[in-house]
């Protein structure tokens, strides 16, 4: 096995060791899913992110529940669902306005779809909530208006 495909896999069966214990842990589900979406494994990764949002929503912080909309969102485009992800990313960004993940995330999206000046005002929120990704990605987008 590859050495990256193995360490997706020994994080994968750590995040399964740990959800064992304790099946409602968001965080874990979160991880867990962004794990999936790197193997490949969308459709395991989006039931990760929904059963995580359920869960943040109702005992976890708004960060986390925003964090898993968003990147549930991010899956939908991927698989070219545009509107079902545009209203993940923007629901999240209502959710959790100061989260610079999740502005990041809306602002990658919009640049995807040709939004440029859009995602280039997401993007700078982003690295102004310190999102260095954010920054880089902006100062890209400034030099090809």
């Amino acid at each position: 096995m590859h050495g990256s495909a193995q360490r997706w896999s020994e994080a994968l069966a750590d995040l399964n060791r740990a959800l064992r214990l304790h099946p409602d842990y968001a965080s874990a589900l979160v991880n867990r899913g962004n794990v999936y979406a790197a193997l490949g494994r969308r459709e395991d990764a989006m039931a990760d992110f929904t059963r995580a949002l359920a869960l943040a929503r109702t005992n976890g912080p708004p960060e986390m529940a925003a964090y898993a909309l968003a990147r549930r969102g991010t899956l939908q485009r991927q698989s070219g669902h545009t509107l079902p992800a545009l209203n993940d990313l923007l629901a999240a960004v209502r959710m959790a306005p100061r989260s610079g993940i999740v502005r990041l995330l809306l602002g990658q999206y919009l640049l995807d779809i040709g939004y440029r000046r859009d995602a280039s005002e997401q993007l700078g929120i982003a690295c102004a909530l310190g999102e260095n990704q954010a920054c880089a990605l902006q100062q890209t987008l400034q030099g090809r208006f």
